[in-house]
């Protein structure tokens, strides 16, 4: 994935704020089984103006990365981050492990390299369990961004890769 430098932020913070709660729902169903290396895009609409959003994840046993965002921008809102790795955010705190990052304006300017727009928080936050189950974090992340699902996904684990 392309890191794009940005000159200028295109959301504001509160313009981010009201994308993430929005009420939205999946554009189409999602079927399927999820298997070590998988990648994937599952596509979202807001239910009041249509404007699209995307899941992209990457799954395997010890990394796992499910990250929402805006078409229209390009930039990500929420990124949940399954992994040992970590993130350093612009006030110097380094946050490990299992996290979320969240659009943040402020962390934009603070960061000031043309990139970094999001704050990272250790898991749990919110209704963001701290957990490792891909299926159990994309329902969280769902919750979190007021997306429903009305049936439409229908993702499992191949059976291998039960934790």
């Amino acid at each position: 994935m392309k890191i794009m430098t940005i000159t200028e932020l295109p959301l504001t913070q509160q313009e981010a704020n009201q994308l993430i709660t929005e009420l939205k729902e999946l554009a189409k169903k999602v079927s399927g089984t999820i298997e070590n290396g998988a990648t994937g895009i599952i596509s979202i609409i807001s239910k009041n103006d249509k404007r699209k959003f995307k899941i992209a994840y990457f799954y395997s046993l010890k990394n796992i990365h499910i990250n929402f965002y805006d078409v229209k921008t390009g930039l990500s809102l929420v990124r949940l981050n399954l992994n040992q790795s970590f993130h350093r955010n612009a006030n110097g705190t380094k946050v490990s492990g299992n996290r979320v990052n969240i659009f943040s304006e402020q962390e934009y300017h603070l960061k000031n390299d043309g990139k970094t727009h999001m704050r990272a928080f250790p898991l749990p936050h919110g209704v963001l369990k701290n957990t490792s189950d891909f299926l159990e974090s994309l329902s969280n992340l769902l919750d979190y961004i007021h997306t429903e699902d009305e049936n439409k996904l229908e993702l499992r684990l191949e059976t291998t890769l039960d934790v």
